[in-house]
């Protein structure tokens, strides 16, 4: 038995020893992938960040700020949207579910042109005779065409930085729609355009954010505007001072580049991610990208060539985009094949699987960006139509007729970078884009959208003014005309 045990104690040894030298050279091998990769990721991440610099692109929030001008607080909207959040709070609780408010709440309006029915308009004069008080807080943003909300944007605290004040922003441009229609439907015409040139200042207070999503929000928001003023323009007139009024208005928010501002945004985003992550370790992003857990310090050294991998592959599929933002074809383009080229790899890759993470889809927000432009720039166009209306009795019979007097030229269309489109209707006329799928549609513009939440129908997209003798715009002569 002692010679069975003696003979044993060899093999016993040999196999330790194997196992060690296994164990060892396994770590050795470990070691020296973890060296390998924090240089190339570090090398790749740098070449990356050379490339911005040598074009000339921001590399920090504060190279994105540096141009922008301070808003002194007596001047900012932001501030003044901030002081009634809890007001606007209660009033998206209690009515954004409400099937009787059309734009705050879910009730339905009648399809363009129609006026709204009789119960709805009682419903919604009685609910913003409940409002004045906060409609004339709200009100002395008509003269506070920007703000900031004072971000911290190297904070690296998601809901913070990419979800900013969206929902009260919102809440208080739709309550100066209804404010609008109302006082146009009464007949302060004044007061109207004063309320729809804030919805678009409300929108605005974002407008100094070097973030996507605070673009995406001020798209988001003018768009309101331009569909309470086509809607009012139905049944409503405005005379010639308030019409230049509101022209000058959409132009200038208009000529406003979201989509190079928020783009440019989501590039620095990825670099200010970076230096946050080497400041507070890979536990900061674990939660998003590597499914939460405390981070050690050593897994923040060894994972660090991988995420600085992962932040070069990112900014690299970002980078084109960013580059093509100078026209919104260029960028839709760009950003399509941003979205194939990252469809077609495999999130499990080392050079990915956090990328997948980091990077969402740019192509829809593009493309928003591009209607948001077109609606802008037809809305424009269709204030000069009026205005020429207004001076010659009749609609002017090509957009070229309203330059120089009422436009310093036609608009181009974003979408195919054309002159945008005229086209006399039944009972109307429209002035509009392409649209997303590029095709001449004759200027069918009817938004149409099935179901709460689905993708509304675009196949152009333009603005709609009814003729005079159409049913119910109340169009009567005034001093002057």
């Amino acid at each position: 038995m002692s010679e069975t045990k003696s003979e044993r104690r060899p093999l016993f040894a040999k196999w330790v020893w194997w196992v060690g030298g296994a164990l060892v050279g396994a770590l050795v091998l470990l070691l020296t992938t973890v060296l390998v990769t924090r240089q190339i990721g570090r090398a790749a991440l740098v070449s990356e960040i050379q490339r911005i610099r040598d074009a000339g692109g921001a590399l920090t929030y504060d190279d994105l700020l540096a141009g922008v001008v301070p808003v002194p607080d007596e001047e900012n909207s932001a501030l003044e949207i901030l002081e009634l959040a809890d007001e606007l709070g209660a009033i998206r609780e209690g009515q954004q579910k409400s099937d009787d408010y059309p734009w705050l709440g879910r009730a339905e309006t009648p399809d363009w042109p129609a006026p709204w029915l009789d119960e709805m308009i009682v419903t919604v004069d009685e609910f913003l005779s409940r409002q004045e008080a906060l409609l004339a807080n709200l009100d002395v943003i008509a003269d506070m065409p920007r703000g900031s909300f004072g971000r911290d944007y190297y904070a690296g605290d998601a809901l913070s930085i990419l979800l900013p004040e969206t929902t009260t922003v919102r809440t208080a441009a739709k309550l100066m729609e209804l404010a609008a229609e109302r006082d146009a439907r009464l007949g302060d015409m004044e007061r109207a355009v004063q309320r729809l040139i804030t919805v678009l200042n409300i929108g605005h207070s974002h407008a100094d954010d070097p973030i996507l999503i605070s673009m995406l929000v001020v798209a988001a928001v003018e768009e309101l505007g331009v569909n309470a003023l086509e809607h009012i323009l139905t049944q409503h007139r405005f005379d010639e001072p308030a019409l230049e009024r509101l022209q000058h208005a959409f132009a200038d928010r208009g000529s406003v580049s979201l989509v190079a501002r928020g783009l440019s945004g989501e590039r620095v985003g990825q670099l200010a991610l970076s230096d946050y992550v080497k400041r507070h370790g890979i536990q900061s992003i674990s939660n998003a990208a590597l499914g939460g857990g405390k981070s050690w310090s050593v897994t923040n050294w060894a994972l660090a060539g991988i995420l600085d991998l992962n932040l070069a592959k990112a900014i690299e599929l970002l980078t084109p985009v960013v580059e093509a933002a100078d026209s919104h074809a260029t960028a839709i383009k760009a950003a399509d094949d941003m979205d194939a080229a990252l469809a077609s790899t495999s999130p499990l890759s080392v050079r990915y699987f956090i990328t997948h993470s980091l990077v969402s889809s740019l192509s829809r927000s593009c493309v928003f960006f591009a209607q948001r432009a077109a609606h802008m720039r037809c809305t424009v166009a269709a204030l000069a139509m009026e205005r020429y209306r207004l001076a010659n009795g009749a609609w002017p019979v090509s957009l070229d007729e309203l330059v120089p007097e009422y436009l310093d030229s036609v608009p181009i269309d974003p979408f195919d970078e054309k002159p945008m489109r005229f086209a006399t209707k039944d009972g109307y006329v429209v002035i509009y884009s392409v649209g997303e799928n590029g095709v001449d549609d004759g200027g069918d513009v009817q938004m149409s959208a099935k179901k709460m939440g689905r993708p509304r129908v675009l196949p152009d997209v333009g603005f709609r003014l009814l003729d005079v003798e159409s049913a119910g715009r109340n169009d009567q002569k005034t001093d002057g005309d």
